[in-house]
């Protein structure tokens, strides 16, 4: 008889366990979903950051192309703009000697004020 009171005791432990284990079940189950889609979440998380880094170093590289597009375009204008100053003496030294040819050099070789002055105002006209 004692044997078979101990073999009741386990079975009723066993029933205790069993019926914890049920009660239990569930809840574990939906801890290991949860988990599942916390790592489906982390995993999305991810891509979206990958995602906009790519993103923000697109739109970095093609600032920084425009601005160099920009700075290559600018120092061209002042290429051209230089160039254009040059021409510019070029022809006011053109205009300065053909005026110094016209009105001449004193028998010393240089030109005198008035003769300056002159060439002055007809390069201003």
């Amino acid at each position: 008889e004692d044997k078979q009171d101990e073999d009741k005791r386990k079975i009723a432990q066993l029933d205790i366990s069993i019926s914890v284990i049920e009660k239990a079940l569930p809840k574990f189950q939906q801890a290991t979903i949860a988990r599942e889609q916390i790592a489906k979440y982390q995993e999305n998380i991810s891509q979206l950051n990958t995602e906009l880094l790519d993103q923000a170093n697109d739109q970095s590289q093609n600032a920084f192309d425009e601005a160099k597009e920009r700075l290559s375009d600018a120092k061209a204008l002042e290429l051209f703009a230089t160039e254009l100053r040059v021409a510019e003496l070029k022809r006011l030294r053109r205009e300065v000697e053909r005026s110094t040819a016209e009105f001449g050099a004193d028998a010393d070789g240089e030109t005198s004020k008035e003769e300056l002055d002159a060439m002055i105002e007809q390069v201003d006209a």
